[in-house]
């Protein structure tokens, strides 16, 4: 990941890395209940927990005409209801973008890739 999104300020342009995206939705994540971690893809049971590791891994962020896109791969925690877990996350992540950036405009796509047995 090497992108930015840029945007025209009173003084010049600033510039936001897709690793400080990819760092604010991991950090908007981690408290959600009943998310048992984020993937490192879609086809593997290889969890990373959240909070370890590179946030980077089952996150791909994309900007596009002003629009901050977020995909993210998740484990569900067994006995939570996988749509509830993913629509909170999705509002968490939203929301958390929203609130740093100042950008109005963000796609959240949460890929649910299996379910996390404690």
């Amino acid at each position: 990941m090497s992108n930015y999104i840029v945007k025209d300020a009173e003084l010049g342009r600033i510039h936001i890395s897709d690793e400080v995206i990819a760092h604010v939705v991991k950090d908007a994540i981690k408290d959600n209940e009943g998310i048992g971690g984020i993937s490192s893809t879609a086809g593997t049971g290889i969890v990373e927990k959240v909070g370890l590791k590179s946030p980077i891994k089952g996150l791909k962020v994309s900007f596009d005409d002003n629009t901050i896109n977020v995909e993210v791969t998740i484990t569900v925690n067994y006995g939570y209801n996988i749509l509830e877990v993913s629509s909170k996350a999705q509002k968490s992540i939203s929301s958390e973008l929203q609130s740093i950036t100042g950008i109005d405009q963000v796609r959240v796509d949460i890929i649910v890739s299996g379910i996390c047995f404690q």
